[in-house]
């Protein structure tokens, strides 16, 4: 990926430089005097080993990186764009409200552009030289690895001839928009900040949506209690006999003397889903079916221990019907057993998660689970 990223700065950067021939120049607006001035391929690699070196481009919710090369002292408004993640990029904003040391940057035009190698690039505003607000683009086939580059002319509200410099563009924020047609699709925002060590103002874009981390399931710590989940299991709060039985509850040993009386993994005095196993197979412990993005990877996780030291369950972990993981429990009671496993999208739209019991037998099979997880990566 390093490797990879190298040749997309290299790149971009090199992009940025690329100067329509039949752009008009204008000399009374210093932000339409541009020049193509070559960068060397030596200073490109240091701009790069210091973007490595300060963590820049190692952050797992990149997005995509923008730059716009200075010194911080230039005219020249040059946006280079180069897409990190596998998804489709269509939509660019950019926003210099809070620019100018909160003065604010209105964008006049838009112009010298270079589209994504394989795919299109079109100026939905401004659409002509009276502009007066923000830019937005729209992109097609502007995939992973992909860059493209262009020139705004940055404008204060009094004057249309305004020369705003590169450190002007500071606080400029830049919102993406991946994969429209899909609900749900990714979006991914960040600033652009002058970086005098760089010689570049640098903008790391970052998912903003959905977000990392959170969660898909909705009562996966169970503290709602006896909600948000269905089951091939009958409810039997305080009495977990016959087997095929569950409650959800705080305490093993209220429910069957013979249980230890473990805490919950959340916060050891919580709710947890407490299972008799059933003795016929296949039946779905705890399932729900979540909405998800297409070509994604989801993290599926939680915990479980058992309640009863003989027999201990044997779990199973599905998505839309298909195994994607097992665990089987320690004869140990009490003591959390972590599981995780991915599970890719492709283009699915919703994925209906579930857990099943692959132990049958009627004496022992007695367990609990708590903290289910599914996230996007």
């Amino acid at each position: 990926m390093k490797r990879a990223l190298f040749f997309i700065l290299l790149s971009v950067l090199s992009v940025t430089q690329l100067i329509p021939a039949q752009e008009a120049i204008s000399a009374a607006d210093p932000n339409k005097q541009v020049s193509a001035v070559t960068p060397r391929a030596e200073e490109m690699g240091r701009v790069f080993d210091q973007m490595m070196a300060s963590g820049m481009l190692t952050d797992p919710n990149l997005c995509a990186v923008v730059v716009v090369p200075g010194p911080a002292t230039s005219f020249n408004i040059r946006f280079g764009v180069f897409n990190v993640i596998d998804d489709r990029l269509d939509v660019l904003m950019i926003d210099s409200f809070r620019a100018l040391g909160g003065q604010s940057l209105l964008h006049s035009s838009v112009f010298a552009t270079v589209a994504p190698a394989s795919g299109t690039l079109t100026v939905d505003y401004p659409p002509d030289e009276a502009g007066n607000g923000p830019v937005v683009l729209s992109f097609t086939h502007f995939n992973q690895f992909a860059s493209a580059a262009f020139n705004t002319d940055p404008d204060t509200y009094d004057n249309p001839s305004f020369g705003a410099t590169v450190l002007d563009m500071d606080q400029t924020s830049i919102e993406l928009v991946y994969s429209r047609d899909q609900p749900g699709s990714r979006r991914c925002q960040g600033t652009l900040t002058f970086d005098p060590n760089l010689n570049v103002s640098v903008a790391n874009i970052v998912q903003v949506f959905p977000t990392t981390g959170q969660s898909l399931i909705v009562n996966g710590d169970f503290e709602l209690g006896n909600t948000g989940f269905s089951t091939g299991y009958t409810f039997s709060p305080g009495n977990l006999f016959p087997e095929g039985a569950y409650d959800v509850a705080t305490n093993p040993q209220a429910d069957n003397s013979l249980f230890s009386p473990c805490g919950d993994h959340t916060t050891g005095t919580g709710n947890m889903m407490i299972v008799n196993g059933a003795v016929q197979p296949n039946v779905i412990v705890w399932s729900e079916t979540v909405t998800v993005l297409p070509n994604r990877t989801y993290d599926f996780s939680g915990w479980a221990t058992s309640v009863f030291p003989t027999s201990p369950a044997h779990l199973q972990f599905l998505v839309n019907n298909a195994p994607i993981g097992e665990l089987q429990l320690s004869s140990n009671t009490c003591q959390w057993q972590p599981f995780t496993t991915s599970w890719f999208s492709g283009a699915s739209t919703t994925a209906t998660l579930s857990i099943i019991d692959l132990n049958t037998d009627s004496f022992g099979n007695d367990f609990a689970l708590d903290d289910l997880s599914f996230v996007v990566q």
